[in-house]
Order: structure tokens, then C-alpha cells, then sequence
């Protein structure tokens, strides 16, 4: 069962006739009491309006701690496309996911029956033996006109649908845990197989190789753990820094494949490929993909402050864009270059310890230096020289 509460009648009335094309029962709310009192029920997903305000997303996010239901709706805020502000505002108010609109319907299709699938596969795998919600009492159920109800019932089953109430047929829990666990790691999968592609598409423009992305990536995954990072955190930066370049897929051809010194203007072109990274990223609401926009933006600012393109100074600094920026820097130290040869070990080593402080995070760069020796294993696994 799924909840859209909107004020916007227009809007309301387009999403449930989706949502029950593509199968889903539906109850529609048009302000937040009616949401709220929708949230009691058992349901699997809330569409919630973020102009209906955070304290509703909130509520209807816990009210099953009020309201008996040991579920409880996963949440996806409406918002407006260009509105970056909402979607914190969003997920500060307990929400899953945003879906930016205006929403295309294989969007909608997508975010709707990816959260249902993590849902049950959570489910299955905290409470052994929970398949289905419980059928809902029909009374309770009977569809009320959103148009002439009052508030107390302007929860409503949109377009006069009678809601299924019967049993749904289920596959054994061990089947339907597994299917699902196939499901999720096949759409990590395909979201990985596109960050590589496009990060070795940006990189391939500098005459680099998909060996340099892994090199970054495993690096940081490498200095994340000894900074005693979160593993599913470290993991999240890891796989973003593979697009800390992607802006160079907007820079001029002509300026990346110029052989001798570039002029002043040339420089600065080759700087924006930051911003335009971070531009050509924004809007996401996957997790890694706004990591990815975040290093983009920031994997060229300096402790401090001599950085580009906003001359961010010490923890004003994304630790993101500092873990991308030393594993990017350490990288092509020791990698060689047609315009250079690969700088020794012990000579790379001297260089970032002066840049403590100073282009590094001084934490960051001694649990870099505390973990050389593993990177450069990894580096040997990678192409690296």
C-alpha cells in the first residue's frame, strides 16, 4: 500500500493514476493530518509533498512509534528539481529518498519499487517469517471523495478504487530473501558499471586507463579504514571518487590534448572542469552519486585555502574532496607521465609530508603515510609503476 499526500490536486491525482497502473494499491492524502492518519495504517511507501512542511515528513516517517505500527512507511519527499535545499531539508526529516519533480514515469517506477525491494529484504532479514502487511479492515478502507470530505476523512482511495484487502500470495521467505538480495546487488551493480564508464570516459580524455580509477578508489577505501571511517561511508566516497574528473568530459578538447604550455585562459578552462563536474552531477538522490558531486566540486581545494574553484580553507573542506584529493596527488607523483617520469617511492613520501598542512589535511596525510605500504600493494595489483 502506498500513501501520496499533496495539497496539489493535480499533481495527486497524476501520481495515484501511476502508481495503480503500475499494480500498487493507493491512498491519497491532501494535507498532513489526513497523511498522518493515512501513516497509521499499514503501509509499505509515503509520497510525501514537501510543501505539506517537514513536520509532517517527520511524522508520518515515525508514526508507527505512536500509532502501534511496528512498520512504519518508508518515505520519499517531493521536490521541486532545482530545489537542493528541500532535499536536505528532506533528509534531515527522516525521508529515504527524493524524487525531484517534475518526474518522469519510469523515475517514479524506479525509486517507488527500488524502496519497496530494500523494504522487504530488510524486513526479511530483521524479522524472519513477514511477507505481506496484515489485511487492512474494509470498513475502514471504504473511499471517501477527497473533493467534498472534511479533513478527518480527505484520506482517500483516488478515482473511486476499491482497495484489494485480500491476502496476497507469497513466496516462501527464503525464496523471496534471496530475490530480492539479487535484486539489490544487481542495481549496485548496474550504478557501479555507470560510475566506471563515466569516470573512465572523463579520464580516457587525459590518456588515462580505468587502472588509475581503481588505483584512486582502492586508495581511499585504504585510508578511509585507517582513519577508522565508517565502512559503509568509506565505501560510498570510495566508488564516488571514481568521478572526481567527470567534469573533464565538458572541458575542450583542444585545451585536454594540448601538447606544450597552456596559456593563462587555458589554465583557467582546464579549472572548471570542478564546476562542471559538480553541475553535471547535481540533482541526484542516489548517495553515492552526490559524494560524487560533492568531490567533483572540491577534489582541488588545499588545506590552505590556495585551492580552486572556491579557495576553501582547513575543515571547511568536504572530506571527501580531501580523500580524493591526496589519493589523486599520491597517484600521479608515482605514476609516470609522457611529460614526466614516475617520482621514487621514498621522494613521493618526502613531498606529501610537506604538504602537511599546508595542500593536506595534516590527520589525513599521516594516515595516508600510515597506510603506504598497503596502497603501494594495491598499486602493484593496478598497473601501477
Amino acid at each position: 500500500m502506498i500513501l501520496v499526500a499533496t495539497a496539489d490536486s493535480s499533481l495527486r491525482q497524476k501520481l495515484c493514476s501511476v502508481l495503480e497502473v503500475l499494480g500498487h494499491q493507493v491512498l491519497a492524502a491532501s494535507d498532513s493530518a489526513a497523511a498522518r492518519a493515512a501513516a497509521s495504517r499499514p503501509l509499505d511507501l509515503a509520497l510525501v509533498d514537501l510543501r505539506l512542511g517537514t513536520d509532517c515528513i517527520s511524522e508520518v516517517s515515525h508514526v508507527a512509534r505512536t500509532e502501534g505500527n511496528a512498520r512504519g512507511p518508508v518515505v520519499i519527499v517531493l521536490t521541486d528539481r532545482d530545489d537542493r535545499r528541500g532535499r536536505t531539508q528532506a533528509a534531515e526529516a527522516g525521508a529515504a529518498d527524493v524524487l525531484a519533480l517534475p518526474a518522469e514515469t519510469a523515475e517514479l517506477r524506479l525509486r517507488v519499487s527500488n524502496q519497496i525491494r530494500i523494504r522487504r529484504l530488510e524486513e526479511l532479514e530483521g524479522r524472519p517469517g513477514v511477507l505481506a502487511h496484515p489485511p487492512l479492515d474494509t470498513a475502514a478502507d471504504a473511499q471517501v471523495d477527497p473533493e467534498s470530505a472534511d479533513q478527518s476523512d480527505s484520506v482517500f482511495s483516488p478515482h473511486g478504487a476499491t482497495i484489494d484487502t485480500s491476502p496476497l500470495e507469497t513466496k516462501p521467505p527464503s525464496e523471496e530473501l534471496e530475490s530480492l538480495r539479487r535484486s539489490l546487488t544487481e542495481l549496485r551493480s548496474v550504478e557501479f558499471e555507470v560510475i566506471q564508464l563515466l569516470g573512465l570516459a572523463a579520464e580516457h580524455r587525459m590518456g588515462q586507463s580505468v587502472d588509475h580509477l581503481h588505483r584512486i578508489s582502492g586508495t581511499v577505501r585504504i585510508v578511509g579504514r585507517t582513519m577508522g571511517l565508517d565502512e559503509l561511508e568509506t565505501e560510498r566516497i570510495a566508488r564516488a571518487s571514481m568521478l572526481h574528473d567527470v567534469g573533464l568530459l565538458l572541458v575542450p578538447q583542444q585545451v585536454l590534448k594540448k601538447t606544450g604550455a597552456w596559456s593563462p585562459a587555458e589554465q583557467q578552462a582546464l579549472k572548471e572542469h570542478t564546476v562542471l563536474g559538480g553541475r553535471f552531477l547535481a540533482g541526484s538522490a542516489s548517495p553515492v552519486l552526490q559524494t560524487a558531486e560533492v568531490i567533483a566540486l572540491t577534489h582541488h581545494e588545499r588545506w590552505d585555502g590556495s585551492g580552486y574553484p572556491a579557495g576553501l580553507r582547513g575543515d571547511r573542506i568536504p572530506r571527501e574532496g580531501l580523500l580524493c584529493a591526496i589519493a589523486d596527488v599520491y597517484d600521479a607523483l608515482v605514476t609516470s607521465r609522457p611529460y614526466k617520469p614516475a617520482y621514487p617511492l621514498a621522494e613521493a613520501r618526502r613531498i606529501l609530508g610537506r604538504a602537511s598542512g599546508v595542500h593536506f589535511d595534516p590527520i589525513l596525510a599521516e594516515a595516508f603515510l600510515a597506510s603506504i605500504d598497503e596502497i603501494e600493494s594495491l598499486r602493484s595489483g593496478f598497473g601501477g609503476n
